[in-house]
């Protein structure tokens, strides 16, 4: 009776073990594509909110000239920032074990 628990643990160690080597991957790819459209929804509203600014400072709206600068930046920063630490966690949620 030891002896089939002893082989009923061994071959659950072993299912996870290939559980883990072939989902690891898949979950690695899963996050990374969930980061870059993350980066790339950001990086969009850098560039539409720009278009916007300009579109007012054209416009006559001249107080809004000191954002055709700073807005970028800081909009660039923060979605460089949110892609950075995405990637970071990506190793961290890929390993994260499967519910059942």
């Amino acid at each position: 009776m030891l002896r089939l628990r002893i082989q009923a643990k061994t071959g659950n160690a072993w299912q996870r073990f290939w559980q883990k080597l072939f989902n690891y991957p898949a979950n690695v790819t899963n996050e990374t594509a969930g980061v870059v459209t993350e980066a790339a929804t950001g990086t969009t509203h850098v560039v539409t909110n720009e278009v916007k600014t300009v579109g007012q400072v054209t416009s006559g709206s001249l107080a809004k000239t000191p954002n055709l600068v700073t807005e970028p930046v800081v909009g660039v920063a923060d979605t460089t920032k949110k892609a950075v630490e995405g990637t970071v966690a990506v190793p961290v949620k890929a390993n994260k074990e499967e519910a059942k």
